[in-house]
């Protein structure tokens, strides 16, 4: 639980955790599993998620987010 947003669910969290830190697909992935409670997601959506959180962690000039 991320206490500056106690309301939000892992899942949110770990976006915001991952937003513009450049990260490469392995790491996104392995702290995801670690991280995001799996009861936040459906497993079936794990590859459009792991897709998303790449884009957040992309450079933010690079995308202008």
């Amino acid at each position: 639980m991320d206490k500056k947003f106690p309301q939000s669910s892992s899942l949110v969290n770990f976006g915001r955790a991952v937003k513009g830190q450049r990260f490469k697909r392995p790491a996104i992935a392995r702290f995801f599993g670690r991280l995001v409670d799996k009861s936040d997601y459906a497993k079936s959506d794990t590859r459009t998620l792991m897709r998303h959180f790449l884009f957040l962690s992309e450079d933010t000039l690079k995308t202008g987010v």
